[in-house]
């Protein structure tokens, strides 16, 4: 048996109640009805606390039923709070969802028998019984209250009526077979149909859940791969970075060839480029959560995410801040981060000299922050493919396939998502980046 189908009763138990209520409702009706309309001479000294006795129990079922708010299924993702789900305020017993479909039989047998008994065309309430014992109950509880509604149906039939009322006058009864039947049928739709929708929903719940914890997975193998990597690597790039160094200031002592400078030289880029991979793969996550959201000045923000890029990239950078966003409540170091990544892609997308565009606009309840550049656009098959860990459109040695992905799980984690566009060779060619964040209203 699934999560979903176990978590059935508890997920529906709410649901019940409100039928319950309606019962109540319908049942005080259909006696003012009796009393009023026909002029029958209920016993109502009998029939009143089995009214109150489904109240009152509806009544002791709301706290099982009272949500509260906890971690998805218990599950961790990562190191990050996880996003929150309402769930049944205590662990229902196995016990309370069968035992209160079999109350309400004996208690809908009682009724019927002290309103005309086999006469009585709301008998075939019975059914939406049966339909609610399928649908939450399953397996042998099933057949147990299927047994338990034929054996009170055949005593509506068999024994005689309690009280007053053995039989109900013809138009009485006419007057319940038109009503009855489409009750029934309705309970039995809007029931299902609430099954249906909130095993859906809570299907969904579980999916969405076991995504977050298998991309955290992804995430924390790959910061620890890279933090082990920035470890075993870091002496050998200081030491060839002090050797390049070295033989530099010694090529210009001796008036070398300039080539040979140029070379020690572009050792020495290459392994603080290197350094700079390898600390850009880290984007530790349990750092990064431990500064939690709040108001972040969205010039500032710029500032900070174009400070790695080049100096001539940064003279390119065309900025919008839209009216409304000179504020944004967002968790800064991410966003920053992945700010840089989507900048840094867009330049190395576009050609020379290229302006790219960075916009930052809110609007109730999200934060949207949006890069195009003026590059060739992406194809559909490749545009799909975008953010995949280790896919790379770029040349050999200028990327890792790495950035896009990093993005969207640090979007994740924080509450956010991220979205590309894009269209190859067209007359507005480029690709756009949306990186949206929810923020409270």
């Amino acid at each position: 048996m699934s999560d979903v189908t176990r978590d059935a009763p508890q997920i529906l138990l709410h649901w019940l109640i409100r039928m319950r209520w309606l019962a109540v409702i319908g049942q005080c009706g259909a006696v003012v009805v009796a009393l009023v309309v026909f002029e029958l001479e209920l016993p109502l000294l009998w029939i009143l606390p089995v009214i109150v006795a489904t109240a009152v129990s509806n009544l002791l079922l709301v706290p099982w039923a009272r949500p509260r708010v906890s971690g998805e299924d218990g599950a961790q993702v990562g190191v990050s709070e996880t996003p929150t789900t309402v769930k049944p305020n205590r662990l229902m017993p196995v016990w309370l969802m069968p035992g209160v479909v079999m109350l309400d039989v004996v208690l809908l047998t009682v009724i019927l028998m002290l309103s005309g008994g086999a006469t009585n065309p709301f008998t075939v309430l019975y059914v939406v019984h049966v339909a609610i014992a399928v649908f939450v109950l399953g397996g042998v509880w099933t057949w147990i209250v299927l047994a338990a509604v034929i054996v009170c149906f055949l005593s509506t039939r068999l024994l005689p009526s309690i009280g007053q009322v053995a039989s109900l006058p013809d138009g009485a009864i006419t007057a319940g077979q038109l009503v009855a039947m489409p009750l029934a049928a309705t309970l039995i739709a809007y029931f299902v149909n609430k099954m249906h929708r909130a095993i859906e929903s809570r299907e969904l719940e579980l999916a969405r859940a076991r995504r977050r914890v298998a991309q955290s997975e992804r995430f924390t193998s790959l910061t620890a791969l890279a933090a082990g990597a920035a470890h075993e690597l870091g002496s050998p790039l200081g030491t060839i970075a002090i050797t390049a160094k070295e033989l530099e200031l010694e090529a210009k002592r001796s008036s070398a060839d300039p080539q040979l400078i140029e070379d020690a030289q572009l050792i020495r880029e290459e392994v603080d480029r290197c350094r700079g991979i390898l600390q850009r793969m880290r984007m530790d996550v349990g750092d990064d959560l431990l500064h939690k959201p709040g108001l972040v000045d969205s010039a500032d923000l710029i500032r900070r995410a174009s400070a790695d890029l080049p100096e001539d990239q940064i003279a390119l950078l065309q900025t919008e801040i839209e009216p409304g966003a000179d504020r944004v409540w967002i968790s800064s170091r991410a966003v920053q981060r992945a700010l840089g990544v989507l900048l840094r892609n867009a330049f190395d997308a576009s050609p020379s000299r290229s302006r790219v565009m960075l916009s930052i606009g809110a609007k109730p309840g999200v934060v949207r922050f949006t890069v195009k550049d003026q590059g060739h656009g992406m194809a559909p098959e490749v545009l799909k493919r975008a953010g995949e860990p280790f896919f790379t459109t770029k040349e050999m040695g200028r990327g890792m396939g790495m950035g896009l992905f990093l993005v969207k799980l640090v979007a994740e984690q924080h509450g956010g998502s991220l979205s590309l566009s894009s269209e190859a060779g067209g007359t507005s060619k480029g690709t756009t980046a949306v990186l949206e964040f929810a923020v409270p209203r």
